[in-house]
């Protein structure tokens, strides 16, 4: 678990871990992440998580995407328009956490099908989201405008 406590404190997460006896099973870094360190963090994760409640778009997502890491999302718009549950990514109902609980217990306990959805996942970054694609999108754009 990384990334600084945003409008909480961090003492009842580090409660809730002791409670539930799973401090020898995460690492945690309760801090914000400087940019130069974030591909470690992204190196040793098996799942990223992004537990979010409001969403306009997300670059994490797609970051996290681009690093090759299985992603569970809360099934917001903004991330069901790119994870398709149980194809590409996971997604847990928003504000839910017994939902979040239980696909994270069904995740990894099916490591076939984590990396069925971690190489679909790999292939919509690389047929969808890569530079060559953005690029070809961004000049239709600019025909598009110039031709007016």
């Amino acid at each position: 678990m990384a990334g600084k406590v945003w409008k909480d404190e961090l003492g009842k997460y580090q409660e809730i871990i002791k409670t539930l006896e799973i401090e020898d099973r995460i690492i945690t870094d309760f801090r914000y992440i400087p940019d130069n360190e974030v591909v470690t963090f992204y190196q040793k994760a098996d799942l990223v998580v992004l537990p979010y409640r409001n969403i306009y778009q997300s670059g994490v997502l797609l970051l996290t995407l681009s690093y090759g890491k299985p992603v569970l999302c809360s099934d917001l718009d903004p991330f069901k328009e790119i994870i398709n549950h149980n194809e590409n990514g996971f997604l847990f109902q928003t504000e839910n956490a017994q939902d979040l609980a239980h696909k994270i217990r069904e995740i990894i306990s099916n490591k076939s099908n984590l990396m069925k959805v971690k190489n679909n996942a790999d292939l919509i970054i690389r047929d969808n989201y890569n530079w060559i694609r953005i690029g070809q999108l961004t000049k239709k754009f600019y025909d598009l405008i110039l031709s007016k």
